[in-house]
């Protein structure tokens, strides 16, 4: 006989002590969604091996297109699951209660628990909830666009088609019911939950509900996911004693006993909270951030007693501003408010709203004490035990343990964008960056309002992310913006790179952060370095301007060491309009930041060193390290706010400051450094970056002198293409041809000629050193101009097929290097490798080969692997077989 809509006892074991619910669509298909044959084995099975006895309910509603009841949507057939419980219920309502649900039935019991959280009348069903069965119920979009269309796949394996307003609220109306879903997912933390998904195909509908759809993630071990070899119908019928049948029912019986000892320890301990001084609730859009919650929640709220009671129990969070600190405490507190008799908040950005803050506790505790010192006492005092957040504990030259209770009673909490302050915690501490990739393409989507997710809309997201560095106030901007129609989420990113400054100094006025927008968040810290007029907080901000100038990521701090050793060099130079373009001089010097101290005899990095600590103490950079060289880093947001904050004055200083710091680096030794391929990322940004056309493109002959040393960079970290636009603009700027040397700009197009051969267009190298040659044609054979000039003509000769040119050339160099060079010598090893080239391609072997055993030997004790002037061994080993 076909069940009425309703809820339906359908097993009773004459007690009370549990009471299990299942939930499905159709009466006339309620029963046989369980059943396999006429096995129905939540009436059979199951309530012989529950650990207590007790009665199986199966509530069915109705989904049929002929019946009156099709206009119910999911609101009423969840409140009329509450409505009957409630009735059933009504001589034992504190019984534990179990929801057994099979797909879109358990949408009805997640809506029915929310509901439960907003009726008072209610209460007691979702207090007495202690464990949530799921079989293919959808939580999310899993493979499909949205939940909309997960509940149109559903529809479509019925084999019935309902097309009433439930179905129809579900498929159009999914916004909705995602948020909903979001709403359960954070509604109760006392039960347990199985999450049985498919893992067969449903003939030509594949898999209804996947994985990622028909699973919560929750943190810990509350959920339990169980794959089923079966598809989306057959997924809750069993066959009398089959595996799979003995198996759900096991599963079922271990989490109901550890649910049901949750429940009791859970009603041992009724909420202790008595006190709850906190400012807001946690931020709807909260996302992630499981393993710190765990992770603070062992430190403060242990299970045992192997913490050492005689300290007390303090958690730092760190982190750069708007990575969402404060929200991750809201959340805490809201999780463990049960825990403890009091949490009270106090933001100590300053010692004002401190002092208001100790205040406040102070009155919610009837206390008539005024002073911070005074409350701390009373808290000390305190017999129940209590959490006290101290949010934004950010200036590095204060010590914020005058606000900590004495004693070893109680947890705090302290959030500071300082690293520093980790050392006020004796049991633990987390320094918080971005969010996982999904959890922020997640954010974003939810922040924009978007459930409708195309394939399109995902790899816009995930740029976004990528743009925003992962920073979760960004991305929440981002997402408003979108929200509010500015723009489409695939547009965004584009828009972003011609309007960053306005996108990133927008904010929502629903739901506002501290802050409001991100470059909010970063101007306090500056606030600090500003305010202050002492010489380290000069030298921070200087720091920064150089560092805005460049990549946010690992800027080799060997640079400032390097370009102090040849500003000593430049300062002997007095400022003059004619110096040749390969000359610097106090010009230059003078651009220096003073932090670099050049008027010392000695290098000296203690205030570069002040100053990298300062911003990093502020989480404006982050000391890195690359190839085991010390390097500065900074999210791509904080760089980009400082460079953004400088009107085209101030940008235009840091450049040439930067400019020249590069310039000097490489002056006046131009040879090859082992950090020259870090500086590439470095200096492109330097050259190519726009500062209002850089004095439209280096018209001052002092500009095109820094550049040209930076020219020297780029060749040496092999960018040839980046070197040609430079080299193109420098001389169209000095309106000289190419081709065409002078006596003064001879370094210019030598540097062109190393660039042409780098390119592999040796004619026009040939051609142009010939020239280059007549410029210079006074100068004596043991002149080291010329004798690099004639090294790197060889070089020209041996690929245009002059061998015999080449030897003679390079045996000449030789020569004279043996008499002024040692034999170590970079120099001199090089022009030995290229003669050993030269006596294999002209057929003479033998004496390659004895160059080659000196040239390869030699370097390895004197150079660095990578350096271009350590030769392989195994040209040496090519040449042994050569040889008769």
């Amino acid at each position: 006989m076909a069940l009425g809509p309703g809820l339906h006892i359908i097993s009773d074991a004459k007690s009370t002590s549990n009471a299990l619910s299942t939930a499905k669509t159709d009466p006339n298909y309620a029963e046989k969604t369980w059943k396999d044959g006429e096995h129905l084995w939540l009436r059979d099975s199951l309530p012989a091996r529950l650990p207590k006895p007790s009665r199986v309910m199966l509530f069915a509603y109705n989904s049929s297109p002929v019946k009156a009841s099709a206009a119910i949507k999911l609101d009423d057939h969840a409140g009329n699951l509450l409505h009957y419980l409630d009735l059933e219920r009504k001589e034992a309502p504190k019984r534990p209660l179990v929801f057994i649900c099979h797909s879109l039935g358990g949408l009805v019991v997640k809506q029915a628990l929310v509901e439960a959280t907003l009726n008072p009348k209610y209460k007691s069903i979702l207090e007495a909830t202690c464990l949530l069965i799921f079989f293919a119920t959808p939580y999310q979009g899993g493979n499909y666009a949205n939940f909309g269309e997960i509940v149109a796949k559903i529809v479509g394996a019925r084999p019935w088609k309902p097309r009433n307003d439930l179905i129809k609220s579900l498929i159009h109306g999914s916004t909705e019911v995602t948020r909903r879903i979001e709403e359960f997912r954070h509604q109760h933390e006392s039960y347990l939950v199985i999450s049985f998904f498919e893992g067969r195909s449903y003939g030509k509908l594949g898999i209804v509900v996947d994985k990622k759809s028909a699973t919560l993630n929750l943190p810990g071990t509350r959920e339990t996911q169980v794959a089923m070899h079966a598809d989306h119908s057959a997924i809750c019928k069993f066959a009398i004693n089959g595996s799979e049948c003995q198996m759900v029912i096991k599963t079922i019986v271990e989490e109901l006993k550890r649910a049901l000892d949750l429940k009791s320890s859970h009603s041992k301990k009724e909420s202790t909270n008595v006190h709850w001084c906190v400012p807001r609730p946690v931020n709807t859009l909260f996302t992630g951030r499981k393993g710190v919650l765990k992770r603070i929640e062992a430190a403060l709220c242990p299970t045992d007693k192997t913490y050492n009671e005689e300290r007390q129990r303090r958690f730092v969070i760190t982190g750069l501003g708007g990575q969402g600190k404060s929200e991750i405490c809201l959340r805490f507190a809201d999780l463990m408010r049960d825990n403890f008799w009091g949490i009270f908040w106090v933001d100590v950005s300053s010692n004002s709203s401190a002092s208001a803050g100790f205040q406040t506790i102070s009155k919610q505790l009837g206390s008539l004490a005024h002073s911070i010192d005074e409350t701390r006492m009373l808290i000390s005092n305190l017999k129940q035990d209590w959490l006290l957040i101290l949010d934004n504990a950010d200036d590095p030259e204060f010590d914020y343990g005058i606000y900590f209770p004495s004693g070893t009673g109680g947890a705090i909490i302290m959030t500071s964008r300082n690293h520093e302050c980790s050392i006020y915690s004796p049991i633990g501490s987390e320094e918080v960056s971005g969010l996982s990739e999904n959890d922020c393409v997640s954010l974003l989507l939810n922040a924009a309002k978007i459930v409708r997710v195309s394939p399109e809309d995902e790899v816009a997201a995930k740029k976004i992310v990528n743009q925003l560095g992962s920073h979760t106030l960004a991305l929440i901007q981002a997402g408003a913006y979108i929200a509010l129609g500015y723009c489409t989420i695939n547009k965004y990113p584009s828009i972003y790179q011609e309007q960053r400054r306005r996108l990133l100094e927008f904010s929502s006025k629903q739901a506002p952060s501290r802050y409001h927008n991100v470059y909010t968040t970063f101007e306090a810290s500056i606030d600090i370095l500003q305010s202050s007029e002492r010489e380290d907080a000069c030298d921070a901000l200087n720091l920064l301007q150089v560092l805005s100038m460049l990549h946010y990521d690992n800027v080799p701090l060997q640079l400032f060491e390097d370009a102090w050793t040849g500003s000593q060099v430049a300062q002997k130079t007095n400022e003059e309009n004619d110096l040749p373009i390969g000359v610097l001089s106090t010009w230059h010097v003078s651009l220096l930041p003073d932090f670099m101290q050049v008027t010392l005899d000695k290098w000296d990095p203690f205030r570069l060193q002040r100053a990298q600590n300062l911003l990093s103490s502020l989480a404006l950079v982050n000391k890195t390290e690359k190839f085991n060289m010390p390097t500065l880093s900074m999210h791509p947001l904080t760089h980009a706010w400082v460079k953004d904050r400088q009107d085209l004055d101030q940008k235009k200083r840091s450049w040439k400051t930067t400019g020249s710091i590069f310039a000097l680096s490489n002056y006046p030794d131009m040879t090859w450094k082992q950090y020259y391929p870090q500086f590439l990322p470095h200096v492109q940004p330097l050259l190519n970056g726009d500062v209002s056309k850089m004095d439209l493109l280096y018209p001052s002959m002092r500009v095109k002198q820094m550049f040209f040393q930076c020219g020297w960079i780029l060749y040496h970290a092999n960018d040839n293409s980046g070197l040609s636009t430079l080299l193109e603009r420098m001389l169209r700027s000095l309106k000289t041809d190419v081709m065409v040397p002078t006596d003064s700009l001879w370094p210019l197009h030598y540097l062109v000629s190393l660039n042409y051969s780098a390119l592999r267009k040796y004619k026009k190298a040939e051609h142009l050193l010939k020239h280059i040659f007549e410029t210079q044609k006074g100068l004596s054979e043991d002149n080291l101009i010329r004798l690099v000039l004639e090294h790197e003509l060889s070089k020209v000769y041996l690929k245009n097929g002059k061998t015999k040119q080449a030897i003679e050339l390079l045996e000449n160099i030789i020569q004279i290097q043996k008499m002024n060079l040692p034999k170590n010598n970079p120099n001199r090893l090089g022009s030995e490798h290229m003669l050993a080239c030269a006596y294999y391609k002209n057929g003479q072997v033998k004496d390659a080969i004895q160059l080659f055993e000196h040239v390869v030997q030699i370097p390895k004790a004197v150079l660095p692997e990578n350096h271009p002037h350590r030769f392989s061994i195994r040209e040496l080993a090519c040449l042994y077989l050569l040889t008769p």
